[in-house]
């Protein structure tokens, strides 16, 4: 993967190096992910576990620091009170250089939380569209449009600003309100509850018109971070890549109950 923003350094930081340095990490993920690739089904349903875990991590640290910022009065003490924190209450056997690196990490992040879209990002954004669509679900936009309008025109950082997500033009793409609101604050596919999704054999398209919009928008930014792993592209290279969602959302036969992974949002 190719981070873009500050955020997304800090989840991979705690996914792919942390989680693994706290004590036998290795181990005790290795074991976690064949029982639940066993239960199910699926080598990925190990990947959800790590990913969410590393989500909730970050959130937890990233709140922390929004409430303490504003009471450290000296900057010179930032990284000492999140270090602080982390050895206290969160990775308590991490050694000293890693809890340093992941609390510079989470300084940087949260102050990413904060940037606004400048109207030179915007415009860099947009240049060159002859037609401008959203990246998700494809609906037509138009500057011209108000709120509330179907074609409202807005930005979307591909990976959320409250998280992390620097308001710079490779983490922007157009969208429609309604997109925006619906994943607001989705980090990855890893935030959507996926072992709730378990449909019939040959699913009816009421069976996967059950699923909830924001379900389909899961599987859509997991078949995207399946191409960032695959082409090593950033986060919004890989959305352009797949296209917006298809509609309505397929599934994969497998001739078993289907999954959240046996859905398909493209084409």
């Amino acid at each position: 993967m190719k981070p873009k923003t500050q955020g997304e350094r800090l989840f991979l930081l705690i996914r792919d190096e942390l989680l693994e340095a706290a004590g036998h990490g290795h181990i005790r993920w290795s074991n976690l992910g064949r029982l639940f690739d066993q239960v199910g089904g699926r080598e990925e349903f190990g990947d959800y576990l790590r990913g969410a875990a590393a989500i909730h991590l970050m959130r937890r640290l990233l709140r922390f620091w929004e409430a303490e910022r504003s009471i450290t009065s000296q900057e010179s003490q930032y990284v000492k009170k999140v270090a602080s924190y982390i050895r206290d209450e969160m990775l308590t056997s991490l050694g000293d250089e890693d809890t340093s690196r992941l609390a510079r990490a989470v300084i940087a992040a949260e102050k990413s939380c904060y940037q606004k879209i400048s109207p030179s990002v915007r415009s860099r954004v947009l240049a060159g569209r002859h037609q401008v669509r959203c990246y998700l679900c494809g609906t037509t936009l138009s500057p011209s449009a108000t709120q509330g309008q179907p074609g409202f025109l807005t930005l979307e950082h591909v990976w959320p600003q409250s998280v992390g997500g620097d308001s710079v033009e490779e983490n922007l793409l157009p969208a429609c309100e309604r997109c925006q609101d619906t994943t607001k604050d989705t980090m990855s596919w890893e935030w959507f509850n996926i072992h709730n999704v378990v449909l019939p054999v040959n699913p009816s398209d009421s069976a996967i018109a059950s699923v909830t919009r924001r379900g389909h928008f899961a599987r859509h930014f997991f078949e995207a971070m399946r191409v960032v792993s695959e082409r090593q592209l950033s986060l919004k290279d890989a959305f352009l890549f797949i296209g917006p969602m298809r509609h309505p959302v397929g599934s994969v036969y497998t001739g078993g109950p289907t999954t959240f992974f046996d859905l398909q949002t493209t084409t």
